[in-house]
């Protein structure tokens, strides 16, 4: 930007200019001309300028005019890249995304993004079979569909204003391959003939999808036809297993192989060992994933099989929970993937009514984070009108009461300096704000007409949205300081996130697992979540959540969380304690 400016009459030596640039650091320069090149401007942003006139020598007092300021904008340009660009569901053939723009990385109106992605060239940068996805300015997540299970995926996003696409960010994922999910419709394999010791089955290869990768190996299971469902054991029985119940249990026909090299359709015979003048028997198919056959399987509706056993409950003891977390850990976390995806279906079987109505989805941040009608937090409603007892928030257990914490989104909804601000008819004022390293704690004053509460608000401000608090002490310390402050009887407390699951589904977790050790010699993270889950969708949102969990845990039992000491958490005497905690920033 180059500035000028018209020269003053009289006597002058130079002029001095000046500005606050993008850190609200005060820049000077200095000419002799009446003009000026100012470099190194961010685009798009507002700049107040001042010039001074100087004049006298080093023989003289030294004069200054009085400043001329005007306010200039630099031109639009093309974004930065996004500061966020990370998956928090993925699927065989489906991953969603969630990104963020940081204000200062704009550079002019977003006018939208685009995610340009295809399968990954194994050592390179480059990718194939490309294909696009565009989304609009205010969307903030999105799902990319009919994806190669399997397969190594290169995402990239940019966003775009009016100049063009931005600086792109890059995401590597390969997809993985879940066991094939059940059947649409019922199937029956044909029976083509029967025997006193041998039933001859036909079933097809089109059974079971592909959707969640190949399918690559197919079994017969068999069951007697009893009115009611046999007891689903978590590892399969063989022949010579079943022998001793009366009523035979599922159990598997063959080893899993595949048929279906050159034909659509294999005809199986079930052998004299399995007929002996028992009762009618019902076989189904079952169909299995690359990983582990013998033990993932998917199945049609007339058998119950192990999908259908869920744990609730994973019980460790304090004193042993150290070698269980290095066990955990071990292959790179691989056995906490596979606990975390455990959990991933817990829940999502419970209806969101609610938040679906036409009404009510403008007040979801974000379309997949819906409250369950059943733990849903339901508003004072306003003449009786529909939607307004609806805000996306949902009771959650704790250690003192099954509706200890009330878990809700959020944005910046509270004021940036001391002045009341009004929120609809609810005016807020900050009344007192302590800083610390980690953490900030206030008190709100919170005003509707002759009502008045007072609000405690601890608001953690180094947790990264898609990442964990580095150390976990630092999360351990704030989950203490917080405890410090308030009775189990302050309840319903307050949770919240940008969706209020992932981060303050973690919060939660910690805190009632501090309070849980401190009467037990038993931990049981697993369960926690699990419960968590039957209320909330996606509490606990990531794997890296769910071990940092695990880590925090661990300092403790450890005596590595360096508790800070009780006179960091600063009173202002002149305020009662409030009637509502709002543990924020989670």
């Amino acid at each position: 930007m180059i500035l000028t400016w018209n020269e003053p009459r009289g006597d002058y030596n130079l002029f001095e200019v000046q500005y606050l640039n993008i850190k609200n650091r005060l820049v000077k320069f200095v000419s002799k001309d009446n003009f000026i090149e100012v470099n190194n401007l961010w685009p798009f942003k507002n700049y107040t300028f001042s010039v001074v006139t100087k004049a006298g020598d080093d023989d003289s007092i030294p004069r200054r005019s009085k400043p001329v300021s005007r306010v200039f904008s630099t031109k639009e340009s093309v974004p930065g890249s996004p500061e966020i660009f990370e998956p928090y569901e993925v699927l065989p053939s489906a991953i969603t995304f969630q990104w963020a723009m940081p204000e200062f990385k704009k550079n002019g109106v977003i006018t939208g993004f685009i995610i340009i992605y295809g399968i990954a060239v194994p050592g390179s940068d480059e990718f194939y079979q490309t294909e696009s996805m565009e989304f609009g300015p205010q969307e903030k997540n999105g799902t990319i569909r009919d994806l190669i299970p399997g397969k190594v995926y290169t995402f990239q996003i940019q966003a775009q204003t009016r100049i063009g696409l931005g600086e792109p960010k890059r995401y590597e994922q390969m997809m993985p391959i879940f066991a094939p999910p059940a059947p649409n419709r019922k199937i029956k394999p044909e029976l083509i003939s029967k025997s006193t010791q041998t039933l001859v089955i036909s079933y097809a290869q089109n059974y079971f999808s592909n959707e969640n990768g190949v399918v690559n190996a197919y079994s017969v299971i068999l069951a007697e036809d009893y009115t009611k469902p046999t007891e689903s054991k978590l590892t399969l029985l063989k022949w010579k297993d079943v022998q001793p119940y009366r009523s035979w249990p599922p159990y598997q026909v063959n080893k899993p192989y595949y048929p279906f090299h050159n034909k659509s359709t294999e005809r199986f015979t079930i052998g004299s060992e399995t007929a002996r003048k028992k009762p009618q028997y019902r076989g189904g198919s079952g169909c299995f994933k690359r990983r582990n056959p013998d033990r993932d399987m998917r199945h049609n509706d007339n058998i119950s099989l192990p999908d259908s056993v869920m744990e609730t409950s994973k019980p460790v003891k304090l004193k042993d929970f150290a070698e269980h977390y290095r066990i955990m850990s071990a292959d790179s976390d691989f056995r906490f993937s596979e606990e975390y995806e455990e959990l991933k279906h817990v829940g999502r079987e419970k209806s969101c009514t609610a938040a679906d109505l036409p009404i009510n989805r403008p007040k979801n941040r974000f379309t997949n984070i819906l409250p369950y009608d059943h733990s849903r937090v339901k508003l004072q409603p306003t003449d009786d009108e529909e939607g307004t007892d609806y805000i996306n928030a949902n009771f959650i257990p704790g250690f003192n009461s099954p509706r200890e914490y009330v878990v809700t989104q959020c944005d910046h909804y509270w004021p940036y300096d001391t002045q009341p601000v009004y929120y609809g008819d609810i005016q807020v004022t900050i009344l007192n704000e302590s800083h610390f390293q980690d953490w900030n704690v206030s008190e709100f004053r919170m005003m509707r007409g002759d009502t008045v509460r007072s609000i405690k608000h601890f608001h953690f401000t180094t947790w990264p949205d898609f990442g964990v608090p580095d150390p976990p002490q630092t999360l351990v310390r704030f989950v203490r300081a917080f405890r410090e402050r308030i009775s189990p009887e302050q309840r319903p407390i307050g949770v919240h996130c940008s969706a209020g699951v992932g981060r303050s589904g973690t919060f939660i977790a910690l805190d009632r697992i501090l309070q849980v050790i401190r009467h037990s010699d038993v931990v049981d993270i697993f369960g926690i979540v699990y419960e968590m889950r039957k209320e909330r969708v996606w509490m606990v949102q990531t794997e890296q959540q769910y071990i940092c969990i695990h880590q925090c845990l661990l300092t403790v039992l450890e005596g590595k969380e360096n508790d800070p000491a009780i006179h960091e958490i600063h009173d202002n005497e002149g305020f009662e304690d409030d009637e509502g905690i709002v543990a924020s920033g989670m």
